[in-house]
């Protein structure tokens, strides 16, 4: 998962937190298309995603928010891997 702030990007794994000095539109240009925008501030890596319960998912057992904006392509996207 990345989250966005400014022009910086925190990047979570499954162990570690790294940040970088580059703003989350460049980030994302540089991903694999498998990782989508869940949000203004979150790309999520799709094949992580454990669960979509409203207006959220879960991954690693953290909640992220699903932007309004984000929310038909991200569920496209996953209907479209299975």
């Amino acid at each position: 998962m990345d989250q966005g702030e400014g022009n910086y990007s925190i990047i979570y794994t499954l162990d570690q937190k790294y940040v970088l000095k580059r703003s989350l539109r460049k980030v994302m240009d540089d991903l694999p298309n498998y990782f989508i925008q869940a949000q203004k501030a979150y790309l999520v890596n799709q094949h992580h995603i454990e669960s979509i319960k409203g207006s959220t998912l879960e991954i690693n057992q953290q909640l992220i928010p699903i932007g309004r904006n984000y929310r038909k392509q991200l569920l496209e996207s996953i209907v479209s891997i299975y």
